[in-house]
């Protein structure tokens, strides 16, 4: 970003954060130096997790036989899982300061807080109250007290002076970080059938493992009778409960093989990253016989795993794929961007020559990959841009005079969404202030090169009226009209959405013969709005819309209708309409 000009949170939101090139190994124009240092501290805390561990351990073959499981399991190239890695690693150094303060743990806890916030905020947010947690525990219990005062005043000094370097505006990252959650927890969710056989060892583990932490920590008469020790026994189960569920989360909210199968994958390196619990029972006994098996069933899983590539035991150890690629390291090769089979037709850009682009609904890197003036908009994919903020956030931009003089438009969605509702706002700006120049395919996809109209004026949303209708109704829709549509959860549509994700909501569009088209959508989908009195299935659908105006249109639809596929909505739903104005 700061090449670019553009402002982390403001101009630019994203599901990682600026510092998230490092693991994913995806820069240009960076020095290798970036790369080595990062790996470096990663090899280090993974290295001292092991010694400590062992050293420390009351049962070292179990330890050793976790270590092993770790090795094999974990992927030599983390990639996006690196936040929740992190995450473990410090809550390892968490739980040694509760179990044996020293200040030089505060070193790797602050260092690793502050990357980690500019890797993955979502993730962060939840190591910044356990660090805080950690701190007031200490401050009530240890004896250590003004310097650990000054380490928590330090976290937020050392945060935002990262932010004036990395160019985030940190009101912004932090609610978008939020905002980009509770979207992909509405809509970003599969049902895959063949996975569902994952699902009871997932349980299974995940009950085994609380039960053996509170059994070794919380049940225990001298426990209860400490009030010191009943907090730090109770911070460390809170610890290991919260990182256990962000795992099953992560993995289970996108339940496709390749997810699932990462929470088998990093299962026995948080065991690992919680000293003194599960290392600590008889070789003999039935906690030792529970560990072996929430051992066993990750490596069985993972072995199985046809889908899964992970890098053989063998270029673990020796790290000779690392190294080569380290020799060969060049600024530009982390991104291979040229030479590229994905180049566009000489015509189309001689056509857009610098002018500013951008591409909808998704393939930015087809831009790079042309040399193309690109000029994201803030939420740079249509796939991430789920909730009403972060639409408006794409809704501004597009609305004002930075908007591109370009967009390489392709109407497409997937998970069976409804392409034109996945950015409501900002089609309704391209059907007003954009044109057709060109329509072609490009390999394979049909693609449509929209150019601002020299006239371009912004498009205003008036409020006009607000009322109740019944979930499952039929909602006419008027021309000139843009509707914000709120559905409700019941109290157990919440409690879904907290331990799975939000019930299914399903968008009904029906046209006047009476032909049902069913797709998927989100209440914060629907409360970013939906407009329109004509059915759009493809990009010759959307041009005809484009070219008359709105006016003329065969495909009209009859009404809309929305549902949920349980009985997880309350039955009333609201409705807001908006003159559309230009």
């Amino acid at each position: 970003m700061n090449k670019t000009g553009l402002i982390w949170g403001r101009d630019f939101c994203f599901t990682y954060g600026p510092l998230a090139y490092l693991p994913m190994r995806r820069a240009w124009d960076v020095s290798a130096l970036n790369f080595i240092l990062y790996d470096i501290f990663y090899l280090a805390n993974v290295l001292l997790i092991f010694y400590t561990s062992v050293r420390n351990s009351a049962n070292r073959l179990i330890t050793i036989i976790i270590i092993a499981a770790t090795v094999i399991t974990l992927p030599t190239y983390i990639g996006g899982d690196s936040a929740l890695v992190w995450l473990f690693i410090l809550i390892f150094w968490l739980i040694k300061s509760l179990q044996e303060y020293k200040r030089i743990y505060i070193l790797p806890v602050i260092t690793i807080t502050t990357l980690l916030f500019f890797l993955k905020f979502n993730t962060a947010f939840v190591t910044i109250i356990l660090f805080f947690l950690t701190g007031i525990y200490l401050i009530f219990f240890g004896k250590d007290r003004m310097f650990i005062i000054a380490s928590l005043l330090l976290l937020p000094v050392l945060i935002w002076l990262c932010a004036n370097l990395l160019n985030v505006d940190l009101p912004g990252y932090i609610i978008s970080g939020f905002e980009m959650v509770r979207g992909y927890n509405e809509i970003m969710y599969l049902d895959v059938p063949e996975t569902r056989y994952l699902f009871p060892y997932m349980y299974a583990m995940m009950v085994a493992a609380v039960l053996v932490i509170s059994v070794k920590l919380i049940f225990k008469k001298q426990v209860w009778t400490n009030r010191k020790e009943l907090f730090k026994q109770g911070i460390i189960t809170f610890m290991f409960c919260l990182a256990l569920f962000i795992l099953y989360k992560q993995c289970a909210l996108r339940a496709d093989i390749y997810h699932l199968i990462y929470f088998f994958v990093y299962f026995s390196f948080l065991m690992l990253c919680i000293p003194g619990v599960f290392d600590s029972a008889k070789t003999k006994s039935i906690y030792s016989a529970i560990v072996l098996v929430l051992i066993a069933i990750p490596l069985y899983t993972v072995g199985t795993a046809d889908t899964l590539t992970i890098m053989s035991l063998e270029d673990k150890i020796t790290k000779k794929y690392y190294f080569e690629n380290m020799y060969n390291y060049s600024r530009e090769g982390s991104i291979k961007l040229f030479p590229n089979g994905n180049a566009l037709p000489t015509y189309i850009l001689s056509r857009i020559g610098n002018s500013t682009i951008d591409s909808f609904p998704w393939n930015t890197y087809m831009l790079y990959e042309n040399k193309l003036n690109y000029l994201p908009r803030p939420v740079m994919q249509s796939y991430t841009a789920y909730t009403k903020y972060l639409e408006d956030l794409n809704f501004d931009h597009y609305n004002s005079p930075a908007a591109p003089e370009y967009v390489l438009y392709s109407y497409q969605s997937n998970d069976s969404r409804y392409p034109l509702f996945d950015e409501p706002k900002v089609n309704l700006v391209l059907l007003n202030n954009y044109e057709v120049v060109e329509q072609f395919i490009h390999l394979g996809t049909p693609l449509l090169l929209l150019k601002k109209k020299e006239k371009a004026k912004p498009v205003e949303l008036r409020f006009k009226r607000e009322y109740a209708m019944y979930l499952g109704s039929e909602l006419v829709p008027q021309k000139g009209i843009y509707y914000e549509i709120t559905l409700y959860n019941t109290a157990s549509g919440k409690l879904d959405g907290l331990f799975t994700h939000t019930p299914e909501t399903e968008m009904f569009i029906v046209n006047h013969n009476n032909v049902l088209q069913t797709y998927r959508t989100s209440p914060a989908l629907l409360k970013s709005g939906i407009f329109g009195t004509a059915i759009i299935n493809n990009n010759r659908d959307f041009v005809a819309l484009l070219e008359s105006g709105g006016t003329e249109y065969a495909n009209r639809l009859a009404y809309y209708k929305f549902a949920g596929k349980s009985d997880r909505f309350k039955q009333k739903i609201r409705i807001k309409e908006y003159s559309i104005t230009h």
